[in-house]
């Protein structure tokens, strides 16, 4: 470990010369910005460094007084002097927090003055939004609305309300119409002939009431007739329909069209195509329907926010005529695979979207998986990525035309196995047998990880715990000629059970001298990929090494401990793994001081 000794060489160069004693560094925190129901924005500088480097700087928070990284929620941000900012977020509404910046270096952690802030109260959002009003008579009329609401509170009323005056409340006439969220129709019943009314929706929520958008509305005999014609030219995904529009004031006629659904009664918030304004005869085409599929359709009028509609008629789609064809998977990896399809339609350009769904159950759809594939038909061939190895799975082809999914034959394949792969398990965690001569069998992951690529835990040698922090001040690490197999200092037995234990150096050096290394990666995370006579694989992550409170050397430094410590006389030194990814072997087992933090790869009998 070439250069942790070199940071050890260097401050022992600063402690003989005649520069001045180093300081903690110098923190403050500055403000408290941005503060909502959730988060807030804190920011600290670090002004002085009290002559050497700091190495971590940050803010930690808590809703008790004093917070410290060890009792509260902590937040690094990078390192040396200046301004700097953390944004803390998870924070629970209308609740104190106090926060306090840090710095660390060398000689150790300094602390800013605390700050303190409030949290906003919880937002909720609420929409409502009021419906046009329709089949108005000489003393009712039809209005309504939909309510949009992101709370948790439930909506314990909902209606509208309306007066002869502008801006009506519920304290003039209202209905209600059911609660919760969601879509309503209200009925005005009791009006006066030919008079003008204003008309809102509401919804109240713990007393409070929200209203929408105002709309007026005059009463009296209907002027306006709206004839719905028959529905033509009808395909698998399109028809076309209209209507006809006789008034006695054609000039107030803003909006006339058709609406359409696949239930009964459509109005204009369902899908509707404009087709104009003013009375006579118009025609509109319907796009994008589901083909074999039952739908109604009126003519309507927008008339001074009242809509009037014609007679419903209804109509059925043809039936769509495409063909899918699955093609055989190919190109199959530990995690990939090549699968696609053909497409036969008559309609081609309606296919709007093609592709491939999969998944380990049989009968894949597109809820599972799905890679997609373009459009229209033709051939395609789409790559399946992050699969599983050694492992079974079912295949699709898939075509989306106007809504309707076809499928094509299922196929089905099994993923290489992977060269990681455990052998077995013993106690519940698994093994890789190399062939060693030994029979000596290697843990697939460190102490700490649940797989080879991640890092797991950092271990002073000797001790069984990680820490927050790795120094002369928190331990020396273990005096002791030897602990291997020992519960009490040895990590991999502590934490695995007694099937488990830390290597030895001996055990270390046969590893290397029969293995071949080579700098790998595994699932994007560099490290070295170790193989055993036998061909079977092991990897080591380069999860670099704890000092202080940081982590050094990750993506370059392959580390772990052995059990045996290094012959000297202050009992300082022990034995490590070490396997640079730039360099390979440096030292192969070199030796370093105790209290560092590495990780540890077990080993079994």
């Amino acid at each position: 470990m070439k250069k942790i000794c070199f940071i050890v060489i260097l401050v022992s160069l600063m402690l003989v010369s005649c520069k001045p004693e180093p300081e903690m560094a110098t923190v403050i925190t500055k403000e408290v910005t941005s503060i909502t129901s959730v988060s807030a924005k804190v920011i600290g500088s670090v002004t002085d460094d009290g002559g050497v480097e700091v190495m971590s700087r940050g803010v930690c928070w808590s809703t008790n007084v004093d917070p410290t990284i060890d009792n509260a929620m902590s937040m690094g941000s990078s390192s040396g002097i200046g301004n700097f900012e953390c944004e803390i977020k998870g924070l629970e509404p209308n609740t104190t927090y106090y926060v306090k910046a840090y710095a660390t270096n060398s000689v150790g952690l300094s602390y800013g003055e605390q700050k303190e802030f409030v949290t906003q109260e919880k937002e909720y959002l609420i929409e409502v939004i009021t419906n046009e009003i329709s089949n108005v008579t000489q003393t009712t009329a039809q209005c309504g609305g939909n309510i949009k609401y992101e709370g948790e509170e439930t909506i314990e009323a909902r209606g509208v309300c309306w007066s002869t005056s502008p801006e009506p409340t519920i304290d003039d006439f209202c209905t209600v119409d059911g609660s919760g969220v969601g879509g309503f129709i209200s009925n005005m019943t009791g009006l006066t002939d030919n008079t003008l009314y204003y008309v809102k929706a509401y919804a109240k929520v713990n007393d409070l009431v929200t209203y929408g958008e105002q709309k007026s509305f005059r009463t009296g005999e209907q002027q306006t007739i709206v004839t719905t014609y028959d529905v033509t030219n009808i395909t698998i995904n399109s028809a076309t329909c209209g209507g006809e529009i006789t008034s006695t004031e054609p000039e107030n006629i803003y909006e006339r069209g058709i609406c359409y659904s696949t239930t009964p009664e459509p109005d204009v918030y369902a899908s509707c195509v404009v087709g104009g304004a003013g009375d006579g005869s118009f025609t509109c085409n319907m796009t994008g329907l589901t083909d074999n599929t039952l739908y109604y359709v009126k003519a309507y009028a927008k008339v001074n926010d009242v809509v009037t509609y014609g007679e419903q008629k209804s109509f059925r789609t043809g039936e769509q005529q495409t063909i899918v064809m699955t093609n055989d998977v190919t190109n199959i990896t530990i995690n990939s695979a090549t699968c696609g399809g053909e497409i036969t339609s008559t309609e081609p350009e309606n296919i709007y979207e093609r592709g491939i769904c999969y998944s380990t159950t049989p009968e894949p759809d597109v809820y599972a998986s799905c890679v997609v594939g373009g459009t229209g038909d033709g051939s395609f061939t789409c790559n399946m990525t992050g699969l599983t190895d050694n492992t079974l799975y079912y295949v699709k082809a898939y075509a989306k035309v106007n809504d309707v999914v076809i499928y094509g034959e299922q196929k089905s394949f099994i993923t290489i196995k992977d060269i990681y792969a455990p052998d077995g398990n013993i106690g519940g965690y698994e093994y890789v047998d190399l062939g060693l001569p030994s029979g000596l069998k290697w843990a697939t992951h460190n102490v700490g990880a649940n797989a080879p690529e991640k890092y797991g835990n950092y271990f002073s040698w000797g001790e069984i715990s990680p820490k927050n922090e790795y120094n002369t001040s928190s331990t020396m690490g273990v005096q002791m000629t030897d602990f291997s197999g020992n519960p009490q200092y040895d990590a991999a037995t502590s934490n695995w059970g007694d099937t488990w234990r830390m290597p030895t150096k001996a055990e270390m050096e046969e590893l290397i001298a029969l293995c071949e290394w080579t700098s790998v990666q595994k699932n994007g995370v560099l490290g070295v990929k170790v193989t055993g006579p036998n061909g079977n694989c092991l990897f080591l992550p380069a999860a670099g090494h704890a000092y202080g409170p940081s982590i050094y050397f990750i993506d370059y430094g392959c580390y772990c401990w052995s059990s045996s410590p290094y012959d000297s006389s202050d009992n300082k030194l022990a034995y490590f793994l070490s396997y640079d990814i730039d360099t390979g072997f440096y030292e192969g087992i070199g030796h370093s001081e105790r209290y560092y933090g590495l990780p540890i790869r077990p080993v079994s009998e």
